[in-house]
């Protein structure tokens, strides 16, 4: 839309002091200064659009409550935004927005403010003075420090942080929980709470534990493969795992010992209704195939889709087990291209040990690759790990689910 075409719906509302105006997916690349003569207004949509600078004289719209700027290319947030006292939602995701003003303050009334997808790598201290807050979205920024301050926002219901990279926070306690909208996830008193006993803990240590699964169609030898990780045994006569069979390998990795948490799955497909249940992010996964098998008996892309789904863009490195009886034979190129979570293809023999030296190799160097593995945590979060277990397992490690 022109911009004449834009002045008359601006003129036609100021005539009629219209309370409401969207100017939504006009492909506006400015906003008209003329705006600011809209003063009876209460709702203004401006979303979808290809704006890059918000006008001082949005400043005038002082009676203003909701204000929508997603999905544009704004750089800055004006100054003149804190004169919009009586705002209550404002909306500002998906922008190029590298820095919030600490005008924002002013926004006493201010009940929804999201910020999702920018650029942003500071929280202002600001943000502390908006009482009336309610919701507040900072996810798919770059933020890295959450401040105390917004432990004051007494009135928050929903607090979104996720996908920050680097911020301070594990996802476990940014999410709220499994299977939920991810809008509807950020409990704010579960990272106050943890912010809380992170600052106040003077002692604490890195986690130092990896979760690593073992997946793939049954008798391709995980468990032979495992025990010949960790043991450097090997039994030809090796029994099907029955359900998931759980152990703990600690490696020394410079001054510190990093402790692997295997998880060895049954491949019977009677077991594949409860990957969804086990499969996790922030995980290694180890895709065991069978190297006299085809790639369509093993069922790769299968294994891969399902990985992703759960375990999101986790790491993966493919096996191609029995490679004493047959090479592997794969679309390696095709895979990785199609799955860039693919790591490495490993061939392997339990028989004779081949590759198992290159295995050990690439899952230690994945350690630094997975977010929050090293990650300081307060000392009584793990004494209460120690006290908290989700499974008793059995003398022999097997968890048998019926």
């Amino acid at each position: 839309m022109d911009r004449q075409a834009v002045l008359q719906l601006i003129e036609q509302a100021a005539s009629e002091q219209a309370s409401e105006l969207n100017l939504s997916g006009l492909g506006l690349m400015e906003v008209p200064m003329e705006i600011g003569q809209l003063v009876n207004l209460r709702e203004l949509d401006l979303s979808g659009n290809q704006i890059n600078i918000i006008p001082d004289e949005i400043g005038q719209l002082i009676n203003l409550e909701h204000l929508d700027l997603r999905n544009n290319q704004i750089i800055v947030i004006p100054e003149a935004i804190g004169q919009l006292v009586n705002l209550q939602r404002l909306y500002l995701t998906h922008n190029q927005i590298s820095v919030v003003p600490r005008v924002i303050g002013r926004l006493v009334n201010l009940q929804r403010l999201a910020l999702r997808n920018n650029q942003i790598s500071v929280i202002p201290e600001a943000i502390g003075q908006l009482v009336s807050l309610q919701r507040l979205s900072f996810s798919r920024n770059q933020i890295s420090v959450v401040p105390e301050v917004i432990g004051q926002l007494v009135n928050l219901k929903i607090l979104l942080l996720k996908d920050n990279p680097d911020i301070d926070i594990p996802p476990e306690i940014i999410r709220k929980g499994w299977g939920e909208d991810e809008a509807e996830n950020g409990n704010p008193q579960a990272i106050f709470a943890y912010l809380k006993a992170y600052r106040q803990s003077a002692a604490k240590r890195p986690l130092n534990e990896l979760k690593v699964l073992l997946v793939g169609e049954g008798a391709v030898g995980k468990t032979s493969l495992l025990k010949r990780l960790t043991d450097e045994s090997f039994d030809a006569a090796e029994r099907k795992t029955p359900g998931i069979n759980i152990k703990s390998w600690r490696f020394k990795q410079g001054d510190q010992s990093v402790r692997y948490n295997f998880w060895d799955f049954g491949g019977q497909k009677v077991m594949h209704s409860t990957h969804q249940f086990f499969f996790t992010k922030r995980s290694l996964y180890l895709l065991v195939l069978d190297n006299r098998k085809s790639e369509a008996q093993n069922r790769v892309e299968y294994w891969l889709k399902l990985i992703e789904t759960y375990g999101s863009n986790s790491p993966i490195i493919i096996v191609g087990n029995c490679s004493d009886q047959n090479p592997r034979s794969l679309r390696e190129s095709f895979l990785k291209k199609k799955y860039p979570q693919i790591k490495q293809f490993i061939s392997t023999s339990c028989l004779t040990g081949q590759g198992l030296p290159e295995l050990r190799k690439v899952i230690d160097n994945q350690i630094d690759s997975i977010p929050h593995v090293r990650d300081l945590l307060p000392v009584a979060w793990f004494n209460l790990k120690l006290d908290v277990q989700v499974f008793h397992n059995p003398p022999n490690g097997t968890v048998i689910l019926y």
